[in-house]
């Protein structure tokens, strides 16, 4: 019985890992690119003015 609960706390918790592990190597290169963007669009906005 304490194996098959111990289970099912493992069940719970890997997925929630696994997706903060994904979401988290999707959005540090999505972080990258946003600052990127900022930089150019300022550094555009400044040569214009």
């Amino acid at each position: 019985m304490a194996k098959g609960l111990h289970m099912m706390e493992l069940a719970h918790i890997i997925p929630i890992s696994t997706e903060f592990i994904v979401f988290r190597a999707i959005s540090a290169p999505l972080e990258d690119f946003f600052e990127v963007s900022l930089e150019w669009i300022a550094n555009s906005l400044e040569e214009r003015v």
